[in-house]
């Protein structure tokens, strides 16, 4: 979140349903965990987790990028339908409306849990269905034809799989 004009604080919340998924007394002053630095002592960025690509990437933009120098690319597909659909959104507030995404009816305002969409360390450590409480649903029950999923080029952030041979 922007703490002024150059500069910005990165927060990264995560939930976890509880053992019995009912709700949970909310605690005061909740835990708080703090990233170590993904700066290597020879100044160069770890890379070997998803954080610290996104923490590199961040950063490495320095306090304020002019957006009108940016070359955008036909792999930068997802920014251009974002800023877009953005702007569309801010234009239904503006004129009164509710932005696509509100969800008012408590039985339909539910958690969404994805199919192989975990975080690093639940997929090093499996604890993430361990409790078996989250039903897992493919990605087709939940998005619909509008949603697009753009396939990663192999390379430096997608290495090709090892084969045999």
């Amino acid at each position: 979140m922007p703490i002024d004009d150059y500069h910005t604080e990165i927060i990264i919340v995560h939930f976890k349903l509880s053992e019995d998924a009912k709700d949970v007394e909310q605690v005061e002053d909740p835990p708080v965990q703090f990233m170590a630095s993904q700066v290597l002592p020879d100044g160069e960025y770890a890379m070997d987790t998803f954080f610290s690509h996104d923490k590199m990437a961040w950063e490495t933009q320095g306090a304020l990028f002019d957006r009108t120098r940016e070359h955008i690319g036909e792999s930068d597909r997802g920014i251009i339908m974002f800023r877009k659909m953005l702007k569309e959104q801010i234009e239904v507030v503006q004129n009164g409306g509710d932005p696509r995404g509100l969800v008012f009816d408590p039985d339909k305002n539910v958690c969404i849990e994805l199919a192989g969409w975990q975080h690093e360390e639940d997929l090093r450590t499996g604890s993430y269905w361990a409790d078996g409480i989250a039903e897992k649903r493919p990605k087709d029950e939940i998005f619909d034809h509008r949603h697009e999923q753009v396939e990663v080029p192999f390379g430096a952030a997608r290495p090709r799989p090892k084969t045999d041979g």
